[in-house]
C-alpha cells in the first residue's frame, strides 16, 4: 500500500471522500504531514514500526558463516528477528525458477547440541542466528557445498 493509498483510504473512512474519489494535492499534502507527525510521535514514545521483508543473498560453497548488518557480508539493515529462511537453488539459465528448501531455525541450545559443525553437504538444513550487535552472525549447518 502506498502512502497516497493510505491517505485516500483514511479520508474515505471518515467520509471526506466518496468511494473512488482521489484527494487533491492540498488534501494529499495535509494527509502526508499528519502521517509524518504520527510517525514522529511514535518515535518520541520509543514505539517502533517494523516491517516484514524478503531479502535474498548469495552464499558461497564451503562458507558456513556470514555476518549481517551495515558493512557485513550481507550488507543491509540488521533485522530484529528472522522469522523464516530458505536456500534457493537456481541455474544460470533460469535464475527465477529455483527450488526452495526451508531451513530450520535453531536456537542457541539446539546449535550447541550439534557436535560436528564443520560437516559439509550439498544443502544446509539449519540456520543459527547469534543475534549479536552491531552485526549478527548467521551460521549454516551443514556447511553448503554447491556444485560447480
Amino acid at each position: 500500500m502506498t502512502v497516497l493509498a493510505l491517505i485516500t483510504a483514511a479520508l474515505q473512512t471518515i467520509g471526506e471522500l466518496s468511494p473512488g474519489q482521489q484527494p487533491n494535492d492540498e488534501e494529499a499534502a495535509s494527509g502526508l504531514q499528519l502521517l509524518n507527525t504520527i510517525l514522529e510521535n511514535w518515535e518520541i514514545q520509543h514505539r517502533k514500526v517494523f516491517i516484514i521483508d524478503n531479502l535474498q543473498f548469495p552464499i558461497t560453497s564451503g562458507v558456513g558463516e556470514y555476518t549481517m548488518g551495515p558493512g557485513g557480508d550481507f550488507d543491509t539493515y540488521r533485522p530484529v528477528k528472522i522469522q523464516s529462511a530458505n536456500v534457493i537453488f537456481s541455474d544460470d539459465l533460469n535464475p527465477d525458477n529455483g527450488i526452495c528448501h526451508a531451513l530450520e531455525l535453531s536456537n542457541s541450545v539446539q546449535w550447541a547440541a550439534i557436535k560436528e559443525k564443520a560437516l559439509a553437504a550439498r544443502r544446509p538444513l539449519k540456520l543459527y542466528n547469534d543475534n549479536d550487535y552491531p552485526l549478527l552472525s548467521l551460521r549454516l549447518w551443514p556447511v553448503p557445498t554447491i556444485p560447480e
